[in-house]
C-alpha cells in the first residue's frame, strides 16, 4: 500500500521494514512503532537523540522492538560491550565522487575533476548524516552503538579510483583499541549504499 493509515488499519502485522528515507521515519515512525516490531534502514534519523528516545518509549509502552540493521558495517557487539569505556570513536568513509554526488555536503565539488583522493568532509556523524543523508546512515548506527552522534568522528573522502564503499571504523578506549576495515561492492540499485546494508535486512527477516 502506498497509504500509511491503510497500513496501521491492517491487523495481524508483526514486523514493518522501512526503506523509504529521513523524512519519511521522522513523519511516520512514532505511529508505526505503536503497531508493530520495526527495522529501519533509514538510521540517520536517530540522530536526533530525543526523536529516538521517544520513539523507543513509544514503542516499549505497546510492546514492540525497534532494530537498527547493522548495515554495511560489523563489529558492533564488540562496539556495543565496550560502549562505556571508549574514549574516541572514528568512522572514515571513502566513496567515489558519483556515488557522493547530490548530497548538500557534495554541493562544492559538483563539477570538480578529482585525480586523486580527496577529504570533503569531516565532523560529527549528527553533522555528516544532515549533509549526506544517503550515504552516511552508517555512521548514525555506529553512534548508536557507541558514544552518540555527537562524539562520532566522521570523515568522508572523495575518490576517483575507488571502486567499492569503504568504511574503516577506529575506536580506542581503557580496553585497548579496535579497528575494522570493510570495502563493499555497492547495490546495483543504489551505488550510494553498499550491497551489505540490504543483506543485513534480509539476516534480520531470516532471524524473526
Amino acid at each position: 500500500t502506498d497509504d500509511i493509515n491503510t497500513l496501521l488499519d491492517l491487523d495481524n502485522i508483526d514486523l514493518i521494514i522501512e526503506t523509504a528515507s529521513i523524512q519519511a521515519v521522522k513523519q511516520y515512525a512514532k505511529d508505526i512503532v505503536r503497531k508493530a516490531d520495526i527495522v529501519f534502514a533509514s538510521v540517520g534519523a536517530m540522530s536526533d537523540q530525543d526523536f529516538y528516545n521517544n520513539l523507543l518509549d513509544n514503542a516499549s509502552k505497546h510492546d514492540n522492538n525497534i532494530i537498527i540493521p547493522p548495515g554495511a558495517i560489523g563489529g558492533l557487539d564488540a562496539i556495543d560491550a565496550v560502549k562505556d569505556s571508549i574514549t574516541s570513536i572514528e568512522i572514515i568513509t571513502t566513496k567515489s565522487p558519483g556515488s557522493l554526488s547530490g548530497a548538500e555536503g557534495f554541493s562544492d565539488y559538483e563539477n570538480c575533476k578529482f585525480i586523486s583522493p580527496e577529504v570533503i568532509f569531516t565532523g560529527t556523524a549528527a553533522n555528516a548524516i544532515r549533509l549526506f543523508p544517503k550515504n552516511l546512515n552508517v555512521a548514525v548506527t555506529l553512534s548508536l552503538f557507541g558514544l552518540g552522534p555527537y562524539k562520532t568522528n566522521v570523515t568522508v573522502i572523495a575518490d576517483p579510483d575507488v571502486k567499492m564503499n569503504c568504511h574503516k571504523i577506529n575506536l580506542k578506549g581503557k580496553f585497548g583499541e579496535m579497528t575494522f576495515d570493510f570495502k563493499l561492492e555497492k547495490s546495483i540499485k543504489n551505488p550510494k549504499t553498499s550491497a551489505l546494508a540490504g543483506l543485513s535486512i534480509i539476516k534480520i527477516l531470516k532471524d524473526y
